[in-house]
């Protein structure tokens, strides 16, 4: 159930796995954080560039779903190869990158305030960057779709209901009756609102994204860059900026507020950005697992033929393949998930 990232990077596996998959999507959830634009898989993205969680075994995993996750050439660093450029903000945070690339030279490469001027006048780069080697700029709706291209698909209503039977799982929507041995729930945001997940450990986050008319200037593809703003190549003379991250909110559409954070926050570090047009602005909404920044993955109940894959935030592009290559494994064997991904519920008096 759910055909964003998650859902979608599972049932490639479980198809290659043998299995038959029928994927099913309630598509009237415009909530989405899978549909909302251009994102990037950096597995070096924490405040002090330490490698994520599985971050290799994850490159590893996109790169077996056909993403490219190699640095190309930029020009001015003698054919250096980057797939993500990571500004540093102050001094603190350029040591600390400075560091993590000297721990991980097979991830990134630090160059300094001096040799960060050969990428030209158009960055801005006062304390120096990072240079991640692996990584990937991509829009995340075409490349969910792109992974579920060839599965079979079927709508179902909102308020869709489903039982365990004695031989699997049957779901309910309207006068459809749909069996299957396993239903596995990765709807994100919806997870929050349906009565089978409602009282899952989650809590969402709020995050646009607005998209900018491309300056003149500006090299073309731009490099992806994250510093206090992501920013990622559209391809078509724009450029996406994101995110903002909401955990209280009045509005759920794009306000002005944050369009003007976003900004702000792009010119800092391409100045021309401060001045480009505004294309439009979307919002999506991420689903996190409190006190953690990992994915929540299991059976709802223990022995429970409905799973659920969700949670994973503002890195589901990087860590969406490697667990979904793993469903086939946990479906049979539970005991194999981390421990820190096991489904958690809320007490009941919260």
């Amino acid at each position: 159930m759910g055909t964003g990232l998650a859902g979608s990077a599972a049932a490639w596996h479980l198809r290659r796995a043998g299995h038959d998959v029928l994927l099913l999507d309630a598509s009237t959830d415009l909530k989405r954080a899978s549909g909302i634009g251009g994102g990037l898989a950096n597995p070096m993205m924490a405040r002090k560039g330490r490698p994520t969680w599985k971050a290799r075994e994850s490159l590893e995993a996109l790169e077996a779903m056909g993403i490219q996750t190699r640095g190309t050439a930029l020009p001015g660093l003698d054919d250096e190869e980057v797939a993500i450029i990571r500004t540093a903000t102050d001094t603190v945070q350029a040591e600390l990158f400075r560091e993590q690339a000297a721990e991980n030279p097979d991830l990134g490469r630090f160059l300094g305030p001096e040799d960060c001027k050969r990428l030209g006048a158009w960055i801005k780069s006062r304390y120096g960057a990072l240079l991640v080697r692996r990584g990937a700029s991509l829009d995340l709706s075409t490349t969910a779709a792109r992974w579920h291209a060839h599965i079979p698909k079927q709508s179902v209503d909102p308020d869709w209901q489903a039982e365990e039977t004695a031989g699997g799982v049957m779901l309910v929507s309207g006068s459809k009756r749909i069996h299957g041995d396993r239903l596995l729930l990765c709807m994100g945001h919806g997870m929050l609102s349906h009565p089978l997940t409602q009282s899952l450990k989650l809590h969402a986050i709020k995050g646009q994204i607005i998209r900018l008319r491309k300056p003149a200037g500006l090299p073309d593809p731009l490099p992806p860059i994250s510093s206090q703003a992501y920013l990622v190549d559209a391809g078509d003379g724009s450029v996406w900026v994101g995110s903002t991250f909401e955990r209280d909110w009045k509005s759920e559409g794009p306000t002005p507020e944050a369009t003007k954070s976003l900004r702000m926050r792009a010119a800092q570090v391409i100045p021309s950005l401060g001045d480009a047009p505004v294309v439009e602005a979307r919002t999506g909404f991420r689903v996190t697992v409190p006190g953690t920044r990992k994915p929540m993955v299991g059976p709802l109940h223990p022995g429970s033929r409905i799973h659920v894959l969700t949670g994973f935030g503002a890195r589901g592009l990087l860590h969406s393949a490697w667990f979904g290559a793993r469903i086939p494994i946990f479906f049979n064997d539970p005991e194999a998930i981390p421990a820190e991904c096991r489904v958690v519920h809320r007490p009941a008096t919260s």
